[in-house]
């Protein structure tokens, strides 16, 4: 069994049982976003609300269990598996965990040898535990692995903080219970690699013949229960592979969006990313394997739905090029979104291939409009460079996603504004997306170096800091200020919506749903200066209209 599961499918018993995605039934509600009693206002969300006599529960609950996430990790590691271990490797995989795959996934683990535990996306090293000791509970004997990005960078963190580094503070012990010790685990094992599954077929090997040469495989933590703690070996880095998926091998939800790994880093070494450590050599896959992973996708109304997870998908101009024009040419009837630097849409062509491949969506680090503090971010480009890319894609009915981050050290009220006229200065048609975040400070990323904290005077970790320019208080303020300071017709990013741009065709219906919602947030907040006649009663009566007629 493979695919989004409910809590009525039959569960085939297997060997292995692989969980891989996030925590579906985590609260993301922002301050930021326009709530309905409470519960974020996603666009699948409104629509459910709408459908279902304006229940707000129970739309909110039919999203989460209509959620069409599929995990990448989880599907390459169960064909891996059976690829190199036969029926021995055979694996369920949960793609997300929540009430509708909770019954699927206690059922799965309590015939299973072997529990599997993808971090890439599970929001906090507490979950991950939880997930353990659920197992344990039903099946006292499974061994739980925990692999993926999220303990990579946790087990990199810890060797850190031992080395006096940095100090842990409670907020990030309690984001990252790895951190601590002792505490009881459930976790009997994890893998501290980006790419480990060469590791974990070793470590299954000692385990299936009783063998305890594990304790010195590098890459591998292993928890001691006498002393309350994990052993780590030597971390080395291992070789990425092309990450090639046959999805037609799988049973996925119907108009599901489908993972494809297209290559892993980013050549740029931004000071606030975390990912230059993880992924410190940009790797592209065959260009052969990316396409026929998309290939093996099913069509959906008569394209496939891509979600191309690199980090930076088209590093240079020549890799967009060429990448691009063999996507059009193998006419694939692709419709995709990934992340993009605004580099990467330096003229009118660039923008047209991206168009022609199919692109719904690109999403860009904006970050700053102050070009002061984009050179001290190290972020390689030029703000008048901005408005350019941007306007070429939105021009082209292409949706366009920006972050900013707020409190980079050099950050002063003055540069903020600076970075908000800029994204007001973006041309007002299509659908152009801000989300605003707080700065954090990440063990591995640039900025947390000794050097760099010598040089901003910079103190403190996660999300609690303070520089020579300001604080973390003021950067949270600041950047939840930030909406009300940019044109009403901007949105806003909400979870759960990256079937949004799919299912909405046509680009007019797209814009208009951001515009009414996003006036009414902003109304929710006191702020009424949006120059729209309308009363609320009558924006709420066309957000409606336009959402169940689309």
């Amino acid at each position: 069994m493979s695919g989004s599961t409910s809590s009525d499918e039959e569960v085939q018993a297997t060997p292995i049982v692989i969980v891989a995605g996030p925590d579906l039934d985590t609260d993301f509600t922002s301050k930021s976003h326009l709530l309905v009693d409470g519960k974020e206002a996603s666009i699948a969300f409104l629509r459910e609300y709408f459908r279902n006599g304006k229940d707000a529960v129970r739309a909110d609950r039919t999203v989460r269990n209509k959620q069409g996430y599929l995990s990448l990790s989880g599907v390459y590691l169960k064909q891996f598996l059976r690829k190199h271990r036969g029926d021995a490797g055979a694996a369920t995989v949960i793609h997300y965990f929540n009430d509708a795959t909770a019954a699927v996934y206690d059922r799965a683990v309590a015939t299973a040898s072997i529990l599997l535990i993808s971090t890439t996306l599970m929001p906090t090293w507490s979950f991950v535990e939880s997930l353990a000791d659920r197992a344990k509970r039903i099946n006292p004997t499974i061994t739980v692995i925990a692999g993926g990005v999220s303990v990579y960078k946790i087990a990199k963190a810890r060797k850190m903080l031992d080395a006096g580094l940095f100090e842990a503070t409670p907020k990030l012990r309690e984001f990252w219970k790895f951190l601590m010790k002792p505490y009881q685990s459930k976790i009997d094992f994890a893998i501290a690699s980006v790419a480990g599954e060469q590791t974990l077929l070793t470590l299954m090997d000692y385990l299936e013949q009783g063998s305890d040469a594990w304790k010195s495989m590098q890459n591998v933590i292993w928890y001691d229960p006498s002393v309350g703690d994990f052993h780590m070996n030597e971390l080395v880095e291992e070789k990425s592979s092309d990450c090639e998926v046959d999805w037609s091998q799988e049973k996925c939800p119907e108009g599901s969006i489908y993972p494809v790994q297209a290559g892993q880093g980013c050549p740029y070494k931004c000071g606030f990313c975390d990912f230059v450590a993880l992924e410190p050599v940009v790797y592209r896959c065959n260009t052969t394997a990316v396409m026929n992973t998309v290939r093996s996708i099913p069509l959906y109304n008569g394209h496939r739905r891509v979600w191309f997870t690199n980090d930076n998908l088209l590093v240079t101009r020549s890799v967009a090029v060429n990448f691009l024009t063999e996507l059009i040419r193998q006419d694939l009837h692709c419709r995709w979104y990934s992340f993009l630097r605004l580099d990467a849409v330096a003229d009118a062509e660039l923008a047209d291939l991206i168009a022609r491949s199919g692109c719904e969506r690109a999403n860009f680090g904006l970050e700053s409009g102050d070009q002061t503090i984009l050179d001290n971010m190290e972020k390689h480009c030029r703000v008048e460079d901005i408005p350019r890319g941007i306007n070429f894609l939105l021009e082209r009915n292409i949706i366009v996603r920006v972050s900013v981050i707020v409190g980079y050290p050099g950050e002063t009220k003055e540069t903020i504004m600076k970075t908000v006229k800029l994204v007001n200065s973006i041309q007002d048609t299509g659908v152009f997306e801000v989300k605003v975040f707080p700065l954090g400070i990440f063990p591995m990323a640039p900025i947390s170096t000794r050097q760099q904290r010598q040089r901003w005077g910079l103190q403190g970790i996660g999300l609690v800091w303070k520089h020579d320019t300001m604080t973390s208080t003021e950067a949270a303020f600041y950047a939840d200020k930030f909406d009300d300071w940019i044109r009403p017709t901007i949105g806003s990013v909400y979870c759960a919506e990256n079937c949004f741009f799919f299912d909405v065709a046509d680009p007019a219906a797209r814009r208009t749903v951001i515009i009414l919602r996003n006036m009414l947030r902003r109304r929710s907040r006191g702020n009424r200066e949006d120059g729209d006649p309308r009363t609320d009663e009558q924006l709420w009566t066309a957000l409606e209209e336009v959402l169940t007629s689309n």
